[in-house]
C-alpha cells in the first residue's frame, strides 16, 4: 500500500513538473534568432556603437553599460515604434517583430532582454501594475480594467536597473545609481533621478504600482502552447518571494 502511495505521489510530481516545464516562457534563445540578433545589430545605423558585439555585458564599465542599454532601447523603439503588437498565438521574437515592424512595451522589452541574454547579461521581466489599494497581485491578475506595463531589468554592476521599453528613460539616479523596480515602490517619493520620467506610464514610477516578476502575459497567447493559463517564467517568479 505503502508503495503504491509513493509511486502515485511520484507520477504526480513528475506530472506536475512536466506540465510547468511545457508552459514555461523560455530565456534561452534558439540558434536561428541569434542569426537574426547579429544580423540586425550589425546593420542598424550606429552599429559600431555596440560593443556588446565584441565583449561580453559583464565585461562592461558600468558606465558603459548604462550606454549599451540606452543605445539598444533607443534602437528598438526606432525601429519598431509603438503600434500595432504582434499577433496573439505567435511568439514574442525579434524576427516576429522585424515581420510586424512595430510593438507594444510587451514586444519591445521581451526581444530586448533576449538581445542582451545572448551577450552575457543578466536579465528580469516584469510587469507593474497600476493600483491605489492594497489589492494583491493574484486579485489585480483577475482584474481586467487595470493599467499594465511590461519592463526590462538587466544586472549592472552596480545592481539591477530597470529599462523602459516606450521611452528613452532608465532608471539610473541623480547620483548615478540604479534603482530596482522594488527600491522604486519603497522609496518613490524620495528618488532624484538623472533624467525626468515622462511618458503615459509615468504613473507607474511614481504613484502606486504593484511588480510582479516573471509574468509575460496574464492571457497566455503570447508564448506556446497558447492556453489559457498566464505566459510566466517560473525561475523569474521566484524573485517575488
Amino acid at each position: 500500500m505503502k508503495r503504491r502511495i509513493r509511486i502515485v505521489l511520484g507520477l504526480f510530481l513528475a506530472a506536475i513538473i512536466f506540465f510547468c516545464w511545457y508552459i514555461n516562457v523560455p530565456k534561452s534563445v534558439s540558434s536561428h534568432e541569434k542569426i537574426a540578433i547579429q544580423t540586425f545589430l550589425g546593420s542598424v545605423n550606429g552599429a559600431d556603437q555596440f560593443y556588446i558585439n565584441e565583449v561580453q555585458f559583464d565585461d562592461l564599465s558600468f558606465e558603459d553599460q548604462v550606454k549599451q542599454l540606452q543605445l539598444l532601447s533607443e534602437t528598438l523603439l526606432d525601429s519598431f515604434p509603438q503600434g500595432v503588437a504582434v499577433p496573439k498565438n505567435q511568439n514574442r521574437s525579434l524576427r516576429a517583430l522585424l515581420k510586424n515592424k512595430e510593438g507594444q512595451c510587451y514586444d519591445r522589452s521581451y526581444v530586448f532582454e533576449a538581445i542582451l541574454r545572448t551577450k552575457g547579461a543578466q536579465t528580469r521581466h516584469a510587469y507593474v501594475f497600476e493600483t491605489h489599494s492594497d489589492e494583491s497581485a493574484l486579485q489585480l491578475l483577475r482584474k481586467k480594467k487595470v493599467k499594465t506595463h511590461a519592463v526590462s531589468e538587466v544586472k549592472t554592476k552596480k545592481g539591477w536597473i530597470v529599462v523602459d521599453p516606450n521611452v528613452d528613460w532608465i532608471s539610473l539616479s541623480a547620483t548615478g545609481e540604479p534603482k530596482s523596480l522594488d527600491c522604486i515602490c519603497e522609496n518613490r517619493e524620495s528618488i532624484q533621478w538623472d533624467q525626468p520620467i515622462f511618458g503615459d506610464h509615468i504613473q507607474l514610477y511614481s504613484g502606486n504600482c504593484r511588480v510582479v516578476y516573471g509574468l509575460y502575459s496574464r492571457h497566455g497567447r503570447f508564448f506556446a502552447p497558447f492556453n489559457p493559463i498566464p505566459d510566466v517564467n517560473f525561475r523569474e517568479l521566484a524573485f517575488n518571494i
